[in-house]
This record gives C-alpha cells, structure tokens and sequence, in this order.
C-alpha cells in the first residue's frame, strides 16, 4: 500500500472512474486514474494528461491544455480544473516544459472487430517516435502491444512476471536476462479487442509539436474516420465521470482489465 502505485492506490485513486478490485473496467477508467497517480506522484519529474471525451468519441489532443500541464500550470480534468500544482508554477509559454505522458484511450465499436481503417492507423502510430505502444489485447488477455510487422503485433505479456531486482545499478547476469523475452510474442492484429489505450511520451516541447503534426498528417489521409484529432486550443471542462462501465461478469468488449 505505501507504493505509489501499487493496487491499492491505484484501486482507491480510481473509486471515483468505478475502479474496483476483482472487476473489469474499460480504458478511460484507467488512464484517468493513472493520470491522477502520475501527476500527484511526479515519477522522474513526469505529468500525465488524458486526450479523451469519457462518453466516447475520437480522442482529442486540446494543445493548449497539454502544453499549460507540461509547463507546470493547471490542465482540464473530469469536473474542472487540476489541483493547483504548487507556487512558482504558472504553464505560462515561458515556462520550462516538463516530459509528460499523454494517453488516449478509446473504443472502436461494439463488436469484436475494428475496422480496417482503424488497424492501419494504429500500426502506423508504433512508428511515431513518441510511441510507447498501446495497452489492449484480446478477449479475455490483457497484453502490452509495443510494435506491429505487416498483419502481425508485437506484445509483452503483463502476467508473466520476474522476481524483483535486488540492485538495479549492479543486476547480476540472471536479473540482465530477465530483462528480455526469449521469444517474440505476436498475434494477428485483426484478433485485438476494440477496447485499448494508447501512450506517448512527450519529452520536449518540439517532441509534442511532432507528434501533433503526425496526427493531423494521419487524421487528414483517413477523413472521416481518424483515430485520433488535434484541436488547435484548450479543453472546456467535462462533467463528472462516475463510472458506467457494465456490471461485473459482463462479457462486454469494452472492458479489458481485471483488477
């Protein structure tokens, strides 16, 4: 419980997105309680931010709002406005930028499909330098997806699990190995569950306005159905999300983790 983000803060930080222990909860849920525990934590000096309407849609990268947090100001969140961040910050354009973790979760439709479309556009964001690959699955597996080779997703599989490090600045050579697979995990893409999140790691100011292009270079090829959009201002604050995910045990493909 003392770890910063260990299940029960996580489980406790997320009550209010209807996280709860032994329940499936969709992709919203969990990045908004992620985002809380990253931006009151401040791992390696990181903020989080959310791109996403909590009753669906296509998430929507507000630059004004992530480049106000990244500079240490206050960003828009379900119900309002963030905690003040503390004296001294103000996000004002001046400001020194500070790395910040942007997640998008969606659902792409209600079947067990996602359209073609949709498949294209998340393999070609693996290749965004930014990428930190997108957390999904199929039903019943949550997986880590960290890069895509024609019709084929590379994973990493969370329930697999290594004994912890004794001393990460001198691993011996067992720990080394068990930094990596010895084989390669890969699933057809047109396995993967509608329901996923996808991550970005926005290190420098220059990195987000990269990334930004590339999703409007992407969402301008796809017209009517981007994965995801920019708008060029600041996000209006959203009512109060409570948590609308289905009853425990349902067999919706909008929820993919058991916590």
């Amino acid at each position: 419980p003392s770890a910063p983000f260990s299940i029960h803060n996580f489980v406790a930080t997320g009550a209010p997105y209807g996280l709860e222990s032994a329940r499936w909860v969709g992709p919203f849920a969990v990045c908004k309680t992620l985002e809380l525990l990253v931006n009151k934590n401040r791992p390696g000096g990181l903020r989080a931010c959310v791109a996403a309407d909590p009753y669906g849609g296509v998430p929507t990268v507000y630059k004004d709002t992530v480049a106000r947090l990244a500079r240490g100001g206050q960003g828009v969140v379900a119900g309002g406005v963030s905690e003040d961040p503390g004296p001294g910050a103000s996000g004002a354009p001046g400001a020194g930028w500070e790395p910040l973790i942007l997640l998008a979760p969606v659902t792409l439709g209600a079947t067990h499909t996602i359209a073609p479309g949709y498949l294209a556009q998340l393999c070609e964001l693996f290749s965004f330098p930014q990428s930190l690959g997108v957390v999904g699955g199929r039903t019943g597996s949550s997986l880590y997806f960290v890069g895509c080779q024609g019709e084929r997703l590379m994973y990493l599989d969370p329930h697999v699990v290594q004994d912890a490090v004794q001393d990460p600045a001198e691993p011996s050579g067992a720990e080394l190995g068990s930094y990596r697979c010895p084989h390669i995990l890969h699933m057809d893409i047109g396995n993967l569950n509608p329901s996923l999140a996808m991550g970005f790691l926005c290190a420098s100011e220059d990195a987000f306005e990269d990334l930004c292009a590339r999703i409007e270079a992407l969402a301008e090829r796809f017209g009517a159905a981007p994965l995801m959009t920019v708008q060029h201002g600041a996000q209006a604050g959203v009512a109060e999300y409570t948590g609308n995910d289905p009853e425990e045990g349902s067999d919706s493909e909008g929820d993919w983790q058991l916590m």
